[in-house]
């Protein structure tokens, strides 16, 4: 059972997320969306979701909850003036459909407004732009920062692999910006020299010694 994997109770915490849609980044029509307001989105639609396993429905089968202005404005660590702000910009997008409640007369107050979301619009060009925004992500990952790692061939002396730092060669790729580029076989090939020298300092101190 020592190899066994379990979940530990602090591991599924690290492991919560909340889900952010692609398209609120990759299409051209929420792209102008403020980012409190598209966190704002994902935060309401993890509200609905628990609305949905507690049968908040209404007669119209539509599916509706609440989150106060208080509540949006602890999480989100902001004001009333901004909720209000985001929530005016959701509705402006056509994602946000509040309705009013009316007076409570138990409780001295209005009830919260039933909140409704709309779903996200996607278009044949929003998958495009999903798609091309991938693979550029991982274009930028496989450059590894401007530097392409190359393993050596195996054949080679104990001395190349040192000079070549653990048996790896580092390239410069040619995107990288030539200001800021570095020569970097000339600093190999000097640590090349220099490490072949030690060792050359090292066997004639060894001799020496098996003389004597």
């Amino acid at each position: 059972m020592n190899n066994f994997k379990f979940f530990n109770v602090n591991r599924i915490y690290n492991e919560l997320f909340y889900q952010f849609p692609k398209v609120l980044i990759a299409s051209d029509k929420y792209k102008k969306m403020s980012d409190s307001t598209k966190i704002a989105y994902m935060l309401l639609k993890a509200r609905l979701e628990f609305a949905v396993q507690r049968n908040q429905v209404d007669e119209n089968g539509n599916v509706y909850f609440t989150f106060t202005i208080s509540e949006l404005g602890e999480v989100l660590d902001c004001g009333k003036q901004k909720v209000l702000a985001i929530k005016s910009q959701l509705e402006e997008y056509g994602l946000l459909y509040q309705k009013q409640m009316g007076f409570n007369k138990t409780l001295g107050k209005n009830n919260p407004n039933r909140l409704y979301l709309a779903e996200l619009e996607v278009t044949e060009n929003d998958i495009y732009q999903l798609q091309t925004f991938d693979d550029t992500m991982q274009e930028n990952v496989d450059k590894s920062e401007g530097m392409k790692i190359i393993p050596t061939p195996q054949g080679k002396t104990n001395a190349e692999c040192l000079g070549n730092q653990e048996g790896m060669k580092i390239i410069p790729c040619q995107n990288v910006d030539k200001s800021e580029g570095m020569k970097i076989s000339t600093v190999f090939n000097n640590l090349n020299t220099d490490t072949i020298d030690t060792i050359d300092t090292e066997k004639e101190r060894l001799q020496q010694q098996l003389l004597l």
